[in-house]
């Protein structure tokens, strides 16, 4: 591409581009949803955040372990979030700046 068009590849791969370092540095900083990228609905996360809610605000009628379990589960399913939307958000980006590659490509 540099020896086709200069300045179809600085516009491509020049400084100012979003690349995929600082992209995962943005998302490791939680700045996904600072970008344009978004998450996809999942029912099964919804249904398990829901649930886990309902049995929060219950927990005055629950057992001190099953409170402590409580607890265990939704710090791991706001881990299972992050990793989510992290890796939504990586895909979304692969595949857009694949189809930006490919159609400037073919544009030479």
């Amino acid at each position: 591409m540099e020896k086709l068009n200069p300045e179809a590849a600085n516009k491509l791969f020049g400084n100012n581009q979003l690349n995929f370092s600082s992209l995962l540095q943005k998302i490791q900083q939680g700045e996904a949803t600072t970008l344009q990228f978004h998450q996809q609905y999942d029912k099964y996360r919804d249904d398990l955040t829901t649930s886990l809610k309902y049995l929060d605000k219950q927990k005055e009628y629950l057992d001190e372990k099953v409170v402590r379990k409580l607890k265990d589960a939704r710090q791991k399913v706001q881990q299972l979030n992050a990793a989510e939307d992290s890796t939504d958000a990586l895909q979304q980006f692969i595949k857009e700046r694949k189809k930006e590659l490919i159609s400037t490509a073919f544009q030479y």
